[in-house]
């Protein structure tokens, strides 16, 4: 039976098999049968089947029609194409077809604009008729246009504008350009920088929102009317520097800036974890300046030696009144060398003695790129890897490049003890060498050679780069120690290893150190001396962008000496602290947890701290605001007493800085430190707990000579249930001639109970703690006075050059031509004057002030902002300063040279509708002694010049032509002549030609007629 079925299934599937090929083939040669019983189909398909065209929208395809029969045919052909084309072909038309021939009919289609769009694409199909069968033929193509983006972003009148004197607003224009071939979809957004400026619309109003969604249609142009207002300058909107503030009259010169950028938004992508690749965005950066007529050039105080002077009394009228003198220098002599000096001191004595010149620091250093030498108080070589020893008391240090990294060093100091003991001299000499990345150092120190106590160090480290991202870092000291008659030995032994891995997201870092000094404390040669140990670990994890991972591993452990017990108690120090640095936002002010967890063993006292922390911190610069938050939690357990369980501590730290106002509070509850558990444990005193507030203000005077600040704050301290209630005022003036002057006083109450400590032998400290039954109440009152300044002491003139100046710039019409300001000449005010990158804008009298200028050859530029006609100013491109006095910028009247580029373009040529860009073309003078200014044409290829008389040659950079186009004539001779306003001149550029052949074909294909024509578009 299974193999009768099998044989059945068989001959089933063979019989389908054929009787559907039968059919088919039948059905074929029924569909393909014409004439005398042919079997074989016309064919017909377009010669391209995908075509590309760029501005204009004509094109042109061959559709192929083959007759493979014997009979001759008769065909017609319909075009079908999209509503926005049309076909110049005769749709009557009919061809005929020989047998065993092709005819190629010539298919012309015209777009009914020349604007298509970019990136679409249109299908054109052929429908042939056989008029002797009446049997249809399809063919199709594809056409379209390539998609070009091509968006550009202008700035009218340009990205750096300057305000006029007394001006407070500025008007500009942001110019869309969509140059390409698509309609564009854009986001124009325009932002500002700094809370002194507003920006406003067309109509002068401040903007509402910085945005704006933009459609632009392909090859057109959009302008933007934008403005800027500076706005009233507001007092006590900033806290300003009372220590770095100086007094002037002039207005400082100022800096705003504005950002332009239009981008096309781009859809939601399905996977929000995967978003859409940016997108394309251009942008403009505006400068807008308000310029002083005051611009000081260098920093540094010329040619004499710069010294500020501070010096503060406090505590006046009291019983033991202070003064405090601190004197401070940095002279840079070039730029490869400066020097430094510094001094200061406190005065608290009643009579001159030796307690006022011990108590004196100073210094004088002078720092060169081959060397450096320190002379006065704590000096000491610096040089890496090197341990210095005793640089405490008067002494001298230097240093010296032997070669190019390899230096050695050299110290010295002596200072005297106190009650008149003997004097401590210590000596210290390094050597520091780089050899392919390896640094090596060797060192030794003498330490307090003439007295009986004295030690003897030798250093050295070796900085070794692993690779790209790990190196290491190694330290060893060998000490000895003499300490009557007696000798120890001592070490230091230190590493440093830091690592980056997991394509530098990750980062650890190892810092380690062991520490042996030899026991001469105890007086007992039997107690070994301990070492100190310590180890850290840090590492980093950048998990996200806006996630980081930390932790910080520490662990030392500090032997200290008892003499009560004459040994050795081990004070050990096991901290750990993860921290997750969470960026938010759109400022990014970060979110930072953390967990500690923390193991400490001082005194013989064992405790676990274990909690969590968190910072938040918050800053919005434009309103001035910055917040800060941070609490920190967690459970305490004494090891060394169970009994006493776990126990709760906290601290909570907040500050907001808003404006001129500054509030901070901290509050603590429970014991933050050993010391101060183990007091309230073995004193048995209260929990403690603390509070504390403060509230300061600044307010700035309408006069800015004068400052005020005030700050109030209050402390509460629960232990013994002490208030304090404190105000501390200051008030500074600041005088013209640099001078600040500064009083301040405090104010105290304080009030708080009385504690006794009642002895008890029980306890274990053998005292308790009783808060007492009256509360005490004090109040003090501080005074003080300060005063800044800062000074320029003159060198003789037998040891310094002068080498800056003070110099004065007038800006004039000079109607007389004697390039002198005389007293009925015009003077200029807001004319740009810039030195190198030195700016400064003339005043309402032409005057700009350039202070402190290093004498030198500047390059010069000059700008008039106000539009003075014909006026030019008759100065080279570089000027010498080379002392102090006045410079005339004479404005001479002179001809004007005008003119336009225009183009010449062929009737047949490709790109005849592009719209070619004839801005920003530049256009040359040379005048006789080959000095050259040059300018840059405006959107319809306008230029021009202000010049005075005297001959020029005209130029046209013909760099930007390329190979298509040619300029007429270039170098074109000018002559500017007395009594002549203007002389005008028009660049012509015209295409490139070649010649090109034209063929014709007959219908059968044959070749009827060749021409040859020139066309533009290319080189001949």
């Amino acid at each position: 039976m299974k193999k009768f079925c099998s044989t059945y299934s068989t001959f089933n599937l063979f019989s389908f098999c054929w009787i559907t090929f039968f059919l088919c083939s039948s059905i074929c040669v029924y569909g393909q049968t014409l004439n005398g019983g042919n079997t074989i189909t016309p064919q017909c398909f377009f010669q391209n089947k995908e075509i590309e065209f760029e501005s204009i929208a004509a094109i042109s395809n061959v559709l192929k029609f083959y007759n493979p029969t014997e009979g001759i045919l008769r065909v017609k052909v319909k075009i079908s194409c999209p509503s926005a084309w049309r076909t110049v072909s005769d749709v009557n038309r009919q061809y005929t077809v020989n047998a065993r021939d092709t005819v190629y009919i010539p298919i012309r289609l015209v777009g009914n604009s020349v604007k298509f769009r970019g990136g679409v694409k249109y299908n054109f199909s052929a429908i042939v008729t056989v008029l002797e069968t009446g049997r249809l033929y399809f063919s199709s193509f594809i056409a379209g246009k390539v998609k070009v983006t091509n968006i550009k972003m202008e700035v009218v009148p340009g990205s750096r504008m300057y305000l006029l004197n007394g001006q407070s607003s500025v008007p500009f224009n942001i110019e869309l350009i969509n140059a390409g071939n698509d309609q564009q979809d854009l986001l124009l957004t325009i932002s500002k920088r700094g809370s002194e400026i507003m920006l406003t619309d067309s109509s002068g109003k401040f903007l509402q929102k910085n945005y704006q969604q933009v459609f632009m249609k392909p090859q057109t142009e959009l302008l933007f009317p934008y403005g800027l207002t500076l706005l009233k300058q507001m007092r006590n909107q900033k806290r300003m520097d009372t220590y770095g503030f100086v007094f002037q009259d002039a207005e400082v010169s100022r800096h705003y800036r504005i950002y332009a950028k239009a981008e096309e938004p781009k859809p939601v992508t399905a996977n929000a974890s995967q978003p859409n690749s940016s997108s394309g965005q251009i942008g403009k950066t505006i400068d807008v300046f308000k310029l002083s007529s005051k611009k000081r050039v260098a920093e540094n105080d010329g040619d004499g030696l710069p010294l500020t002077l501070i010096a503060n009394a406090a505590q006046l009228f009291n019983q033991q009144p202070m003064i405090n003198l601190a004197m401070n220098g940095r002279k840079i002599l070039n730029e490869n060398t400066f020097l430094t000096y510094m001094f200061q001191n406190s005065y608290s004595y009643y009579s001159r003695g030796n307690m006022n010149f011990n108590s004196a620091f100073g210094q004088v250093g002078y720092f060169h790129k081959k060397g450096s030498i320190q002379v006065g108080s704590a000096t000491q070589i610096f040089l890496p890897l090197i341990r210095g020893s005793g640089n405490e008391g008067p002494g001298v240090a230097a240093t010296y490049q032997l070669r190019p990294d390899h230096r050695i060093g050299f110290s010295y100091s002596n200072k005297r003890g106190e009650l008149g003991e003997v004097s401590r001299a210590n000596y210290n000499l390094g050597y520091s060498g780089k050899v392919r990345g390896i640094v090596t150092s060797l060192g030794v120190g003498l330490l307090n050679s003439n007295k009986t106590y004295r030690a003897q160090i030798f250093s050295s480290g070796i900085s070794l780069p692993l690779s790209k991202k790990q190196f290491i870092v190694l330290r060893m000291n060998w000490e000895n120690y003499l300490f009557n008659s007696r000798s120890r030995t001592g070490y230091l032994a230190g590493l440093n290893y830091n690592v980056a891995y997991l394509k530098d997201r990750a980062n650890t870092s190892l810092q380690f150190t062991y520490r042996k000094v030899p026991n001469f404390i105890s007086g007992n040669d039997t107690i070994n001396n301990k070492p100190y140990f310590s180890a850290n670990i840090f590492n980093t994890f950048r998990v996200r962008p806006n996630l980081t991972l930390r932790s910080i591993h520490v662990f030392y452990n500090n032997p200290v000496f008892s003499f009560t017990g004459s040994n050795y108690i081990d004070n050990k120090l096991f901290s750990n602290l993860f921290v997750f640095n969470i960026k938010r936002g759109r400022l990014r002010n970060p979110l930072v947890p953390a967990l500690y967890i923390n193991y400490s063993d001082y005194n013989n006292l064992q405790l676990l701290s274990q909690g969590l922390q968190l910072n938040v911190n918050r800053s919005n610069l434009e309103s001035n605001l910055r917040i800060g938050f941070t609490v920190k939690a967690g459970l305490n357990k004494l090891l060394s007493n169970p009994l006493l369980g776990n126990f709760f501590t906290s601290q909570v730290n907040s500050f907001i800085t808003f404006k001129t106002w500054i509030f901070n509070s901290r509050y603590y509850y429970g014991p933050q430190s050993q010391y101060e558990l183990q007091s309230a444990l073995t004193r048995q005193m209260k929990y403690s707990q603390m509070l504390f507030l403060s509230a300061g203000n600044q307010y700035q005077f309408k006069n800015k000579q004068f400052v005020m600040e005030n700050t109030l704050s209050y402390t509460y301290v629960y232990v013994n249930l002490r208030h304090t209630t404190s105000l501390f005022s200051q008030f500074f003036f600041y005088g013209r001639n640099g001078w600040r002057f500064n009083l301040n006083f405090s104010v105290n109450y304080n009030s708080a109970e009385n504690i006794r400590f009642i002895y008890d032998p029980a306890a274990k400290s053998k005292y308790l703690a009783e808060n007492g039954t009256t509360r005490q109440h004090s109040t003090d009152f501080q005074f003080g006075i300060g005063a800044k300044k800062d000074l320029n002491i003159p060198l003789p003139n037998k040891y310094h050059k002068k080498r800056f100046a003070t110099t004065q710039f007038i800006a004039f019409l000079d109607v007389n031509g004697n390039r002198r300001f005389d007293a009925n000449e015009v003077k200029l005010e807001n004319v740009i004057l810039r030195l190198n990158e030195y700016e400064a804008q003339t005043d309402m009298n032409g005057e700009a002030i350039f202070e402190n200028v290093p004498l030198n050859k500047y390059k010069i530029q000059i700008q008039a902002l106000d539009k003075i006609g014909p006026w030019f100013p008759l100065m080279g491109d570089s000027i010498f300063i080379d002392g102090s006095g006045v410079v005339n910028i004479p404005f001479s009247r002179g001809a004007q040279i005008l003119g336009n580029v225009e183009v010449n373009r062929d009737k047949y040529s490709a790109g005849i509708l592009e719209n070619l860009d004839i801005s920003r073309i530049k256009i040359i003078v040379v005048d006789s002694a080959g000095r050259t200014q040059t300018n840059l044409t405006d959107k319809q290829g306008g230029f021009s010049f202000y010049l005075p008389y005297g001959s020029y040659t005209l130029r046209l950079d013909e760099s930007v032509l390329g190979s298509q186009f040619e300029l007429a004539q270039n170098d074109v001779l000018v002559q500017l002549q007395v009594g002549m306003e203007t002389f005008y001149q028009t660049f012509l550029i015209s295409e490139r030609k070649r010649k090109v052949k034209t063929k014709k074909f007959s219908t059968n294909g044959s070749l009827i007629e060749e021409t040859g024509e020139l066309k533009a578009g290319e080189n001949k």
